[in-house]
């Protein structure tokens, strides 16, 4: 059923969800205090629906850790100033082609993570068309794709 934009904005159930990444997208400032407040698993914090942003599910979530190159088992405490602007970046960029092309699968770019991802289970390994090894892991509770080699830690310092 529909409702209204007035009722949107009195209802706690969606005021508490995060922004938007592609129409009403947080600051890079804001995000980052988001993802340094806590010590939870990168991919978690982004697909958590009340932190930075909302929309983000278990394809995009990996997808966006692949391609900024991060370990989306990192706490996002341990993430330094450029890591997490990659990340930022990647999310506003992923999603925004991900709706241009009308999430049809089919237009995504070939060495997008998501075409491997599917039919997978804990302890899994593939090698990609680009001899990239992807690794399927259990992470909170989601089957998550990454790859060893090409995937790192955070680089922030935690005093």
């Amino acid at each position: 059923y529909f409702i209204s934009q007035g009722e949107i904005e009195k209802s706690e159930e969606w005021t508490s969800l995060g922004s938007d990444p592609i129409n009403d997208p947080i600051s890079f400032d804001k995000f980052c205090e988001i993802m340094l407040k806590k010590r939870t698993a990168v991919k978690v914090m982004l697909m958590t629906q009340e932190t930075a942003f909302s929309g983000i599910g278990n394809w995009l979530a990996d997808e966006i850790c692949f391609q900024s190159r991060i370990d989306p088992r990192v706490p996002s405490n341990t993430l330094s100033d450029s890591q997490l602007k990659t990340i930022y970046d990647k999310t506003l960029e992923i999603s925004r082609l991900a709706v241009e092309l009308d999430a049809d699968d089919g237009k995504y770019p070939k060495d997008w993570l998501y075409h491997y991802r599917w039919d997978h289970k804990d302890g899994d390994t593939l090698t990609t068309n680009e001899g990239v090894s992807i690794t399927f892991d259990t992470v909170s509770g989601r089957i998550t794709a990454y790859s060893k080699n090409l995937q790192v830690l955070g680089e922030r310092k935690i005093a």
